[in-house]
């Protein structure tokens, strides 16, 4: 799989790529110019390509770093230690004598093997880092997904970020949920950059409720409307009741387009697999309506 990363300095950006995907490569590395007019107010920033594992490929164990007998090698080293201690509990000369593929030894010699052999530990899945919403003043957190699930998990993240004074997070709607959806580019950041201020001025973070569609099928018509808003955190809603395959293909082809910092998982508690959503190679750090501790990778 490959993913698409965005950030102001090449250098940290770099470094994040280490950190996001310590088991993946940078294939290519440029510099861009989004927005603007006739060249200014024109944001410049840096874009990495970055090829990981699959899912799948991340279940296989890799070769550890100290040569271990493996397969055929293995085997033979089961059966030597299995005969080995045979021969010493039946035999009183100090040579093993040979096993005969008719004799009784034979059998329980197969059986130590195929035994050893199945008892080969599991490599460890490491645990992505615990997630939040963030709730600094001015921060700009941005809730993707199919418009409905979007408003639903960004008012959900408002409510649990309110205070005792009343002043929780302020709530905005973009993309398809926009009441203006036509706004200029330059008016849309404008707009994210007034809702910064007075998150500063008030103390408190805002959401942005970002619809793609219905469907969550407009990815690719708002990705620079998107990555305009320069938003400090990204969230992507996904339905754990769908089809993994389809929720694997969707969510790839957003993170092609936009750089996805965790998932919001919406009607876990309506499925028998919900575990289906840890094979999407993002942290999960919202579930239900509410925060959850960090989950196992893939």
């Amino acid at each position: 799989m490959r993913f698409r990363l965005e950030g102001e300095h090449l250098e940290s950006l770099k470094e994040l790529a280490r950190t996001r995907y310590p088991d993946g490569r940078i294939v290519s590395g440029d510099r861009v110019r989004t927005g603007g007019i006739a060249g200014f107010l024109a944001r410049e920033h840096y874009e990495l390509v970055v090829e990981v594992p699959t899912p799948a490929e991340r279940r296989v164990p890799q070769r550890p770093t100290v040569p271990t007998p493996v397969g055929l090698a293995a085997l033979l080293g089961a059966a030597d230690a299995a005969e080995d201690t045979m021969a010493g509990a039946d035999d009183p000369a100090p040579g093993p004598a040979p096993v005969s593929t008719e004799s009784p030894r034979f059998a329980d010699l197969l059986e130590a093997i195929t035994s050893r052999a199945g008892a080969l530990p599991e490599p460890a899945a490491p645990a992505h880092p615990a997630v939040s919403p963030l709730r600094g003043a001015g921060d700009l957190v941005l809730v993707l997904g199919p418009q409905h699930a979007a408003r639903r998990v960004a008012r959900s993240m408002v409510v649990a970020a309110g205070r005792a004074d009343g002043a929780g997070a302020a709530l905005l709607l973009a993309g398809t949920l926009s009441p203006d959806p036509a706004l200029p580019l330059l008016e849309e950041r404008n707009r994210a950059t007034t809702a910064r201020a007075s998150g500063v001025e008030h103390g408190r973070p805002t959401v942005v409720a970002y619809g793609l569609g219905d469907f969550g099928e407009d990815v690719g018509a708002h990705a620079a409307r998107v990555r305009v808003l320069a938003a400090d955190q990204v969230w992507l809603v996904v339905d754990a009741r769908l089809k993994p395959a389809d929720t694997v293909r969707w969510v790839q082809g957003v993170r092609e387009h936009v750089l996805v910092d965790a998932l919001a998982v919406e009607a876990a508690a309506l499925t028998s697999s919900p575990e289906s959503v840890r094979d999407l190679g993002l942290p999960v750090g919202w579930m239900d309506g509410t925060g959850v501790a960090a989950v196992a990778a893939p």
